[in-house]
């Protein structure tokens, strides 16, 4: 891997200067440069360089993602490949699925949610259209997170999903289309080549497997030329995943199966247990959005939550504070902040340093959580920043590659 990714940075100085998303990014909603033209992000990726001038931006939070306040990132709004299918970059998790096109830029972003019948196994909806149907769907249809426990957990299920995902773009398969696939850094090699597998039989031409603190990193801006130590957390709805970065390559890595879904499930066993209530996942997830924090907030704000009475089984309501849901999700926090030290534990010291002095990257879904940033900062006694868009950078950075894999031959595709 390590060798792999010193070609391909050393290819980069001689890739002309080419902006990967074009005019149509703008159209999205997708910062760009100061700079035009030829000189987009892409440029300053394959240059090595973190000078970009990005515009100033106000952020504001829509439930799980950060967008513009201006423009916000909707799906439904993304442009659609009209000609054949490009190469592919996908990001495909637990919680959320975002798919990056060769030319095209960012064509999906969906919950990897799908709706399925019981009685025939047929899949009714997926995406936004099976979200929209939690809890207004009939007895034997459910909607399920088919990737809940990873990309390796059922590779069948995996292949299906990314089938769908294809589907939602209009294609049924992509013959001579490339895939590159955002996967864990602690994924094993078996598993890899299994992974490979269900690619190749969801019906791609070749895959290429990146980890995704690496894609994240790229697609985040950081310059990975140098041998210096980057620390980026991948703070995923399955689980939590650090990795110290050097010279294009994962120095040290740790990860545990704790994520987002975790923390919904302590708020849900929580409700459950302080005020005999069920509640919904989604309704969990809700409650983690709109009041939930990792560090105290000054912020008055508490939550009406609406679920069933355990005792009589009718409707309920009850009112939550911020205090009430922090001390929920305390325990699975805990888990998610010993990863992180655990791998500048088993860092060389030098990098370690370099990193925590640089400061800790945050990327993932999880990242969205009010207060995080500022309760790692306080663990790691060291600065900590989200990156400007957790949700999409590693598909940005898989799309990256993507990139300059079509503009140099330097680089090979296939490892």
């Amino acid at each position: 891997m390590g060798r792999f990714w010193r070609q391909v940075v050393a290819g980069m100085a001689r890739v002309p200067r080419n902006d990967f998303r074009g005019t149509q990014a703008e159209d999205r909603g997708w910062p760009m440069t100061e700079s035009s033209g030829h000189h987009g992000l892409m440029h300053d990726f394959l240059s090595g360089l973190a000078r970009r001038e990005a515009p100033e931006r106000e952020y504001r939070r829509d439930q799980s993602r950060r967008t513009r306040s201006n423009k916000p990132i909707d799906p439904a709004n993304l442009a659609r490949p009209t000609s054949s299918l490009g190469d592919l970059a996908v990001d495909l998790g637990a919680a959320n699925t975002v798919v990056y096109e060769k030319g095209q830029g960012i064509v999906l972003n969906e919950p990897t949610v799908i709706a399925r019948s019981t009685r025939t196994g047929e899949v009714i909806a997926a995406g936004d259209q099976a979200w929209q149907l939690t809890g207004r769907l009939p007895t034997d249809i459910v909607v399920e997170r088919p990737l809940r426990h990873g990309l390796t957990a059922d590779l069948k299920l995996t292949e299906t999903t990314l089938r769908l995902v294809l589907s939602r773009l209009g294609r049924g398969r992509f013959a001579n289309a490339r895939l590159v696939l955002c996967v864990p850094s602690a994924m094993a090699e078996p598993q890899r080549r299994a992974l490979r597998e269900a690619v190749r039989q969801a019906g791609a031409s070749s895959q290429h497997l990146i980890e995704q603190p690496l894609a994240a990193a790229i697609g985040s801006g950081l310059s990975l030329r140098e041998p210096t130590g980057h620390m980026v957390v991948h703070l995923g709805a399955h689980a939590t995943e650090a990795a110290l970065i050097s010279s294009g390559d994962a120095v040290a890595t740790s990860t545990v199966e704790v994520g987002g879904f975790d923390l919904d499930t302590a708020i849900q066993a929580y409700i459950r247990t302080e005020y005999r209530l069920a509640v919904s996942e989604r309704t969990a997830e809700e409650i983690k959005f709109a009041v939930g924090s990792a560090w105290p907030t000054q912020e008055p704000l508490k939550t009406e939550v609406q679920g069933r009475d355990l005792a009589t089984g009718l409707h309920k309501a009850v009112i939550l504070a911020p205090s009430e849901v922090r001390a929920a999700m305390d325990d699975v926090l805990r888990e998610m902040i010993e990863t992180i030290k655990i791998c500048v534990s088993h860092a060389p010291p030098k990098l370690a340093a370099d990193a925590l002095a640089q400061g800790v990257l945050l990327v993932g879904g999880g990242a969205l959580l009010s207060g995080l940033d500022l309760r790692i900062a306080d663990a790691m006694d060291a600065e900590v920043r989200i990156a400007e868009y957790p949700l999409e950078c590693a598909a940005l950075g898989a799309g990256q590659y993507l990139e300059v894999n079509a503009a140099s031959r330097s680089a090979a595709f296939k490892l």
